[in-house]
């Protein structure tokens, strides 16, 4: 598993790390603040994020609150013990409490693979909310709100609003965390949210999709004839 120690004091993520060490864990990454830790999830597939709660600016529960979908399994760790009840309002897995025993550790990490099917399900679920970059700021922004990812100057964004997000996935990750039925993928450099769609026409180059923001968007000849069928084009276009 790839676990992710999210606390604001190096000393206790030394020692959860030396702890996982024991136990076999060695794909460890650490985070020192909620934005590091976001940071860190959107470059790398977390399975598990050992989190304290109590942090500088954005606690624990923020953190949770702007993981999009999937979310990797939480356990909380704190000194604290009067957050349980919430913690699992949240779905964490486990609540730890410190000083962390290694046998309560492993009694938790354990608990993240035991939860079989339901784990699976889990990662199959298609993003709902996505976090993004614009201004030195984190954005969280609801997929169904989007209208365009693209790639441009090898990096990638999403238009929201009229507006342009950064985004740290590739195109490839996000079509295939983006449910199918809602997005579409018309060119190698765009995935276009079809409920955005305002029309297509057939250009000099080829075809070209005019979504609801005004901004328009090529397609490769060989989806043209997938791209009819998905807005129920038939005869009409």
């Amino acid at each position: 598993m790839k676990i992710l120690i999210t606390d604001d004091e190096a000393p206790a993520r030394a020692r959860l790390r030396f702890m996982l060490g024991e136990l076999g864990e060695s794909d460890v990454i650490e985070a020192s603040s909620v934005s590091d830790a976001i940071r860190q999830t959107a470059d790398a597939r977390v399975d598990v994020i050992l989190l304290d709660i109590r942090m500088p600016l954005l606690d624990g529960f923020d953190l949770v609150s702007l993981l999009p979908e999937p979310k990797p399994a939480i356990i909380f760790v704190t000194a604290y013990d009067e957050h349980a009840l919430k913690a699992f309002d949240v779905e964490a897995i486990d609540y730890l409490t410190k000083p962390v025993r290694k046998e309560r550790l492993l009694q938790a990490l354990g608990r993240v693979l035991g939860r079989g099917k339901v784990a699976q399900a889990a990662k199959t679920r298609y993003l709902t909310r996505i976090t993004t970059e614009r201004a030195n700021s984190l954005h969280v922004l609801d997929v169904d709100s989007c209208a365009v990812f693209h790639a441009e100057d090898k990096l990638v964004y999403v238009r929201h609003q009229g507006a342009k997000y950064r985004v740290a996935s590739a195109l490839d990750e996000l079509e295939a965390k983006l449910d199918p039925e809602a997005f579409f993928r018309p060119h190698r450099n765009c995935i276009v949210h079809l409920g955005q769609v305002a029309s297509i026409r057939s250009d000099i180059g080829g075809w070209v999709i005019l979504l609801k923001d005004g901004t328009e968007w090529d397609v490769a000849r060989r989806r043209v004839a997938e791209l009819k069928k998905r807005l129920g084009g038939g005869g009409v276009f």
